[in-house]
């Protein structure tokens, strides 16, 4: 059938890993571990910080908002999304 695929895909396991590049010195380097291992989550830069939001955990799904701070290199826990996204657009 035309616009059908029989291949299987294998999603990333969710990771706890955050680095940050230095294009400086072109090296990278650790930050504080995200609290709630994920893959398939959406990043955005609001007012200096890191907003990671939705995407799939141990669990499935996730409404979950963190927040990291640069300046103090840690994570808080922010409003959750209403409905539980991966991959949102």
């Amino acid at each position: 059938m035309a616009g059908t695929s029989s291949a299987t895909l294998t999603a990333a396991p969710p990771t706890s890993g955050t680095y940050r590049f230095d294009p400086a010195t072109s090296s990278w380097s650790t930050l504080a571990p995200l609290p709630d291992p994920r893959t398939a989550a959406i990043a955005v830069v609001m007012h200096d910080r890191i907003h990671i939001v939705g995407g799939k955990d141990r669990s499935g799904d996730t409404t979950r908002h963190d927040v990291f701070d640069p300046v103090t290199n840690s994570w808080s826990l922010a409003a959750p999304m209403p409905t539980a996204r991966d991959h949102t657009a």
